[in-house]
């Protein structure tokens, strides 16, 4: 490794002094070039050899020290005029020379390399109004900890004569390659690494929403507020998470890692999804059970509308010509949602009136944890199909 070496200030020299004749001391600067000349005494043949600076050191004391501020006063205005063209230099002209692609190609580089807190800082993502209502906390180099290593990247223009480019990344693991477009504008001042242009923040990130779950973490970065919209790069990162009221819910992953552990990408079809699990499902279908046999028992043949409260829960069910059959859970007609689930029970024979027959109903379920309640509970009624 080459080294580095840094100059270290000479010390101090020490001024030079010298006696007069008469038993004064003259002072001479350092460093001072050196004269001679010959004092002789009146009266006497000795003479003697002194040294001094030069005539002007008979001169009054106070015209070096003006010299001195002038030249200080004068290097001042000469440090602040080169720095002040050396800015207009790199600001204007050497980062100007940053082409439209190579700039592109370097907010496509920082991306691919998880560098987040830098390619934020080149946009124009600061504007409040693009990032209103949005989490901005995955915007970090922590959140692509874990995430899979990009083996090349290729950029170029969407269109020969547009500010739009394409991002191909490349995996080591051989995946499928994702892409990125995102444009870039002109800049009247150095925007960084990429000179005099600024990559448009709202077509180069996405969004996803964790409802649903808890404790998640996108790689180093945990979710503060999983129900809040999050705004992130294009990419892959290394995801955990947990579904609430495990273990009725799941976090199913498209590319799972292992056990709540996956791989949340921003390309293709969504990467995670909270599904009910056997467990809920086996609890759904007691619950539908129950229902039913509520409406069973409540039956009248005789006067169907003889509990108002009955026909209100059970609907067109207390109509039936004859007491309702538990349903058979049937995994066609049979459905778990996240906050409710479903299905259709057989009306047989029911006539609601003359010349007009009903086949079949769809009993709707509310599902609910009570009070925080780790166990569900099931609120049904009759009546269409959620959507």
């Amino acid at each position: 490794m080459p080294s580095s070496s840094t100059a270290r200030p000479a010390g101090r020299t020490t001024p030079t002094t010298t006696e007069s004749p008469s038993g004064c001391q003259v002072l001479a600067p350092p460093n001072a070039p050196l004269l001679s000349f010959t004092v002789e005494r009146l009266g006497g043949s000795m003479s003697r050899t002194e040294t001094a600076t030069n005539e002007s050191s008979m001169e009054s004391p106070s015209r070096p020290s003006r010299r001195k501020r002038w030249v200080a006063a004068a290097s001042c205005v000469g440090l602040v005029a080169a720095a002040s063209v050396a800015g207009y230099w790199s600001n204007y002209v050497y980062m100007s020379d940053v082409s439209m692609q190579d700039a592109a190609a370097r907010f496509a580089s920082l991306i691919a390399d998880g560098q987040y807190d830098e390619a934020f800082s080149l946009t124009d993502g600061s504007n409040p109004f693009l990032t209103e209502g949005f989490s901005t906390e995955l915007l970090t180099d922590r959140s692509h900890v874990g995430a899979p290593q990009i083996s090349e990247v290729s950029t170029h223009p969407s269109r020969s004569t547009s500010e739009w480019f394409d991002t191909t990344f490349v995996y080591d693991d051989s995946s499928e390659p994702d892409t990125l477009s995102f444009s870039l504008r002109s800049t009247e001042r150095r925007n960084g690494s990429l000179g005099m242009w600024q990559a448009s923040f709202d077509t180069a990130i996405q969004s996803v929403s964790f409802s649903g779950m808890r404790d998640v973490r996108v790689g180093d970065v945990a979710i503060s507020d999983p129900d809040a919209r999050h705004l992130l790069f294009a990419g892959r990162y290394r995801m955990e998470a947990h579904a609430d009221h495990e273990p009725y819910w799941k976090v199913d992953f498209t590319y799972p890692l292992g056990d709540n552990v996956g791989e949340l990408r921003t390309a293709g079809p969504p990467s995670f999804e909270v599904v009910a699990s056997d467990e809920l499902k086996d609890w759904a279908n007691g619950a539908a059970q129950a229902f039913m046999m509520d409406c069973r028992t409540s039956f009248s043949p005789s006067m169907p509308f003889l509990n108002p409260a009955d026909v209100q829960k059970c609907g067109v069910l207390a109509l039936r010509s004859d007491a309702p059959a538990l349903p058979p859970v049937d995994l066609i007609s049979f459905e778990v949602h996240p906050t409710w689930f479903g299905f259709y029970v057989d009306m047989g024979e029911t006539i609601l009136k003359e010349g007009y027959h009903i086949s079949t109903v769809y009993v709707t379920c509310d599902i609910s944890f009570p009070d925080a309640s780790d166990s569900p509970d099931a609120s049904c009624t009759v009546g269409k199909r959620r959507r």
